[in-house]
């Protein structure tokens, strides 16, 4: 019997062990540039202690172009940092890189001296932000709380009818999102 169960504890403990590794983050926030309402997903592998990479997924509002907004959806890659692993209350610390998915349409529109148009699709989305995490299983699921600003970056081409010059500006449009979830693990 006792090689039995020893031989339960050589076969588990690996899987126990990478069950521990893998973490799922759901929330909906708030966007509180037009007070609208927006949700993400992540996935994240814990290579180290206090360290998770991963991926995700968003829908948040954003301005796709200057005189327009609209719910952008985003995909992105997750760095997150934990803090306090072994509290009762933990902190993290995330950035978030991806793209922005939505077409543009042929938007245009006038600012000052300059008129601008922007003929590529997408934007690059960024994300950064610290949360508050307190476990309420054996494992580590809980709720969290999240406080991240969110941007969408996009090249316009510009022609100032002054100088009658062309160039590409960098534009972009970010938001401060407070965000609710739970943590699966």
């Amino acid at each position: 019997m006792k090689y039995a169960i020893v031989a339960l504890l050589i076969l588990f403990t690996p899987i126990a062990a990478s069950a521990q590794k893998d973490v799922f983050w759901a929330d909906g926030g708030m966007c509180l540039s037009q007070l609208l309402p927006g949700a993400s997903a992540t996935y994240n592998y814990n290579v180290g202690k206090h360290l998770g990479l991963g991926a995700g997924c968003q829908l948040y509002e954003f301005h796709v172009t200057e005189p327009e907004y609209q719910y952008v959806p985003a995909l992105y890659w997750d760095v997150r940092f934990n803090m306090r692993l072994r509290k009762r209350t933990q902190y993290f610390v995330f950035l978030d890189l991806g793209i922005n998915l939505y077409k543009q349409n042929g938007e245009s529109w006038n600012s000052g001296d300059s008129y601008y148009y922007v003929q590529d699709d997408n934007g690059m989305y960024t994300g950064f932000g610290i949360g508050y995490f307190r476990p309420k299983s054996i494992r580590g699921s809980g709720h969290y709380v999240t406080l991240k600003l969110i941007s969408n970056s996009y090249n316009a081409d510009a022609y100032n009818y002054a100088t009658r010059e062309r160039g590409t500006e960098r534009w972009g449009d970010q938001t401060v999102v407070v965000s609710f979830g739970f943590k699966f693990k």
